[in-house]
């Protein structure tokens, strides 16, 4: 009786590890496929460089799955290199229009853009919107505002010269290192928010749960708030 219930125990674990494992490969496949956007299945990436002169003054990225890694150039030019999912090869193709990066297709169907990285003009008035993917800017310098905006996400800025950053991520720190700001808003609802190295004239920051960290950095006015986090101070 004993060996008979060690060897139906045994077929159980096998069948159990059997059914994982193909639960397993099942997901992973459909990794490897592509990505669905409004019940369209994107099987094919594909990258391109966005390369030429902009003269406007503002620019506005967004996307729902999408991380950037962006530097300010003192040329006017933008150049960037943008991978993406799309239907079919040698659908999408993009542009800037009226002061946006935008696409447009063939086939009619949608594209994921889920990487931007190269250089823009450091001067550029910037709106950057994402879902779900990191934001790291560095090298803008310059009189302008920067929005940032990011459902699931760090939020990078480093070694830049503005007169107006808002930065608010839902879940995900954000760090501010050796800029000088005018005025900075900062919100995290999960995650810590510091400021490294930095000289501000008025910074409001808010965190849900997450510290508010001040590393070597400057600020005439400031106005904290934290929910379940602490405010540090390290001179």
């Amino acid at each position: 009786m004993t060996q008979y219930l060690c060897k139906t125990f045994l077929v159980i674990s096998l069948t159990i590890m059997l059914f994982v494992s193909a639960c397993i490969c099942v997901r992973k496949d459909n990794i490897e496929q592509g990505v669905k956007v409004n019940g369209v299945t994107l099987n094919y990436e594909n990258e391109v460089t966005l390369s030429e002169g902009y003269d406007s003054n503002f620019l506005t990225i967004d996307g729902e799955t999408l991380s950037l890694n962006i530097k300010g150039s003192s040329e006017p030019k933008i150049n960037l290199q943008l991978k993406y999912w799309e239907y079919k090869p040698g659908d999408a193709k993009f542009s800037l229009k009226k002061e946006k990066l935008s696409y447009e297709t063939k086939s009619g169907k949608p594209v994921s853009l889920f990487s931007i990285t190269g250089s823009i003009p450091k001067n550029l008035n910037l709106n950057i919107s994402t879902g779900t993917g990191k934001v790291n800017l560095s090298d803008m310098i310059g009189e302008q505002t920067i929005t940032i905006q990011a459902g699931t996400g760090s939020i990078i800025v480093s070694e830049s010269k503005l007169k107006k950053l808002s930065a608010e991520t839902g879940t995900g720190s954000i760090i501010i290192d050796k800029c000088n700001i005018d005025t900075t808003l900062l919100e995290s609802g999960t995650g810590s928010v510091h400021l490294n190295k930095s000289n501000i004239d008025m910074a409001s920051v808010n965190t849900g749960t997450g510290n508010i960290i001040l590393e070597n950095s400057n600020i005439n006015k400031q106005y904290f708030e934290t929910g379940t986090g602490k405010v540090i101070i390290n001179k």
